[in-house]
């Protein structure tokens, strides 16, 4: 099966740069994360704070990321570009 690719022009229709929609969306995506309401009392019962929380917080997002990277490529893997869409 060969590999369709799509010009880059294309990639932004659709799209907003209004700055109001922009924030509106970030301000959803840290709303829906309910984990900065627990992060607070997970400090608190943590020993060594300024080593630890970094180390957490850095290691799942990288590993959040791979996880979602590696759905992504399987489903455009399996799936063609119109089934995709």
């Amino acid at each position: 099966m060969p590999i369709q690719v799509i010009p880059l022009s294309d990639s932004n229709t659709g799209t907003t740069e209004d700055g109001w929609k922009i924030a509106l969306a970030f301000y959803s995506g840290l709303w829906a994360y309910e984990g900065w309401n627990c992060a607070n009392f997970v400090t608190e019962e943590v020993k060594s704070v300024r080593y630890t929380m970094p180390r957490a917080i850095l290691g799942s997002t990288i590993l959040v990321t791979v996880l979602y990277l590696l759905v992504n490529l399987s489903y455009y893997a399996v799936l063609t570009s119109q089934e995709v869409c």
